[in-house]
């Protein structure tokens, strides 16, 4: 929603001419626009993963002797290696929301109306997976950006896979920087 209404909205609202207008530079604009996506989607992944862990506290109570973390694998990490995993599940998906929030400003860019962007990009992620399921497909699985989002369950497994964590964030950054480097085209070649 942060991403449909930041250039999208503004345009809506006639304000976008007048920040293309100011002597600020179109790159600094997309920039502030870009840091004020990804803001609201480390504030919400840090509410909902401070809130799982308050949850989970407070439901299943502290597992163990070691109050640690119960796992796929059926052992037990301790409460600091818990937290590490939590973070580590946090900052990955900081990064996914990163690059849909990319794309979303890719089209925002483009159009006057966010729920335009909405339904594009929430109809893309869609598309993607509906894509992803068809076996006849598989050769295009490696370059949509929902396939790796399973990967999110190896924070639970004890040891640790990141194979499938560092390549969903590799096709992540690939998504974020594509995603803004059309938002920047677009900013830099539209008229105020």
């Amino acid at each position: 929603m942060a991403a449909a209404d930041a250039l999208a909205g503004e345009s809506a609202h006639g304000t976008l001419r007048g920040l293309l207008l100011a002597p600020v530079s179109r790159s600094r604009l997309v920039l502030v626009k870009a840091v004020g996506v990804l803001a609201v989607a480390v504030a919400a992944v840090a509410a909902v993963a401070l809130l799982g862990i308050v949850t989970g506290l407070v439901l299943v109570g502290p597992s163990g002797t070691a109050h640690g973390m119960l796992t796929l694998s059926g052992t037990e990490v301790g409460p600091g290696s818990a937290l590490l995993r939590v973070s580590l599940a946090a900052a990955w998906t900081v990064g996914q929301l990163a690059a849909v929030g990319a794309v979303a400003l890719a089209v925002s860019s483009t159009t006057e109306h966010p729920l335009v962007v909405l339904a594009a990009v929430l109809g893309g992620l869609i598309v993607f997976g509906v894509l992803s399921a068809i076996p006849a497909l598989d050769w295009l699985q490696p370059l949509l950006l929902p396939t790796g989002w399973f990967a999110i369950t190896d924070v639970l497994r004890d040891p640790l896979p990141l194979d499938g964590l560092a390549s969903s964030s590799l096709r992540a950054a690939c998504y974020l920087l594509i995603g803004l480097a059309l938002t920047l085209a677009r900013t830099i070649t539209r008229e105020a």
